[in-house]
């Protein structure tokens, strides 16, 4: 969620861009971010859930890296807060299903209170350590798109092994 607070500044301030074109890029995140999580609910069905899962964590986190890291004018950005918008709503609606997946039904309540209380955390904490790492670069943003990045690339790999746990096939359905 770190490029959702950090997005219209960085539009604003690194591009030039009026604050009504910074905050129209939440709204294309947005309105994205709702109709994805639908597809991707479909998609989970078809692929497997912690398949889509894996991919939207990486696929967020590396269009962090590769896109927002080089978005150098408003049409990049866009592009970006589109494919962010896309692969970042996948893990709101997916997560559950999967750790239900995973802990079984019986189990479920007392896993998504301990995940999500985590969740939290990361929510809580994740744009003022990126924030952070921004004036420790003195305003640059390279360091927290990098950390905005790694952080779901990381968690991708995370459910990789999960995913593996669960079904050892290279392409099964999991």
């Amino acid at each position: 969620m770190v490029p959702v607070f950090l997005i219209p500044t960085y539009s604003n301030v690194e591009l030039n861009q009026t604050a009504s074109t910074s905050a129209n890029l939440i709204s294309i995140f947005s309105g994205i971010n709702a109709a994805s999580r639908i597809i991707l609910g479909v998609a989970a069905d078809k692929l497997g859930r912690t398949n889509t899962l894996f991919t939207c964590c990486f696929l967020a986190g590396a269009s962090c890296l590769a896109i927002w890291s080089v978005a150098s004018n408003i049409e990049i950005l866009t592009g970006f807060m589109v494919v962010y918008g896309l692969f970042g709503g996948g893990f709101i609606s997916i997560f559950p299903v999967v750790v239900a997946q995973v802990v079984g039904i019986e189990r479920l309540s007392a896993a998504l209170g301990i995940l999500y209380f985590g969740n939290v955390v990361g929510n809580l904490l994740g744009a003022p350590i990126a924030t952070a790492i921004m004036h420790a670069q003195g305003g640059k943003y390279i360091g927290a798109i990098i950390f905005a990045g790694m952080s779901p690339v990381i968690a991708a790999f995370f459910v990789l092994v999960i995913r593996f746990r669960i079904n050892k096939k290279f392409l099964a359905i999991a």
